[in-house]
């Protein structure tokens, strides 16, 4: 009998709070510890640096309206339309600066590249916006629309480039779109994308290229838009779509009838 009483009292012991083989909770990291407290404000500066550039980018875009509506009233190079692109560009600035800090801090901020990105193609630093956009397509190209800004981005160089070098500026934008985008989005993203890659090789590529070289651009417009609006009639760019499809068809027929370039 006392040999089962004492048994019972060491497993009372062993189970109860301060039983002998019941191990120690692990002692709770200090809240106010100054590591603690540096990680707690590193965070804090790196979302007060990310919220204030975003908030240049809304302002900016106000201005832009406000610049739209001044147009239809004023010329271009009024004192109100200065003083709103002088406006705008400092907003660009304190942006740029902001999201250059804030990458600073955190170099792995997928959403501090494609902030820097779409700052610096707005400023006309097209080349490093196209690197800061090309770092988030290779780690999380399904994650996010920068596929849009890197596109944008090579677009816009071409633009302000000449002779092969717009061409393949041109055609590496259509290469993001077609390899990048999500087919599976929804309607009114996927066609504004397959729009833009329209009028990427309408209004740009078709316009640069002479002879064989056109043709090629004139069906491709035709089997990429035509193909589309197949399938997605009336898309909300279907008109534009549509306009682009003729002329492609067009210019494509003066060309093998002889009166084509």
């Amino acid at each position: 009998m006392k040999a089962i009483l004492a048994a019972a009292f060491l497993v009372f012991l062993c189970v109860a709070p301060a039983g002998c083989f019941k191990p120690k909770p692990p002692e709770r990291a200090g809240v106010d510890s100054p590591g603690y407290r540096a990680t707690r404000e590193k965070a804090r500066k790196f979302n007060e640096l990310m919220n204030t550039g975003f908030n240049c980018l809304e302002l900016c875009k106000d201005i832009e309206v406000k610049k739209t509506l001044l147009i239809q009233h004023s010329a271009y190079d009024s004192p109100e339309m200065q003083d709103l692109v002088d406006k705008q560009m400092k907003l660009l600035q304190q942006a740029d600066g902001n999201f250059r800090e804030a990458l600073r801090m955190d170099q792995s901020s997928m959403a501090a590249h494609q902030a820097l990105c779409q700052v610096l193609i707005r400023l006309g630093g097209y080349d490093e916006a196209i690197e800061h956009g090309l770092a988030v397509l290779k780690s999380a190209p399904a994650r996010m629309t920068v596929y849009r800004d890197v596109a944008v981005a090579y677009e816009r160089k071409g633009y302000n480039s000449q002779g092969a070098e717009s061409i393949k500026d041109y055609e590496e934008a259509v290469r993001i779109i077609t390899e990048y985008y999500p087919k599976d989005t929804d309607e009114i993203s996927q066609a504004q994308m397959v729009a833009y890659l329209g009028e990427i090789c309408y209004e740009r590529l078709a316009a640069l290229m002479t002879g064989p070289d056109k043709v090629k651009q004139y069906e491709r417009i035709i089997d990429v838009l035509g193909n589309y609006l197949k399938d997605h009639p009336d898309n909300p760019f279907a008109d534009g779509m549509k306009s682009r499809v003729d002329a492609a068809r067009e210019g494509k027929a003066d060309f093998e009838s002889g009166y084509g370039e």
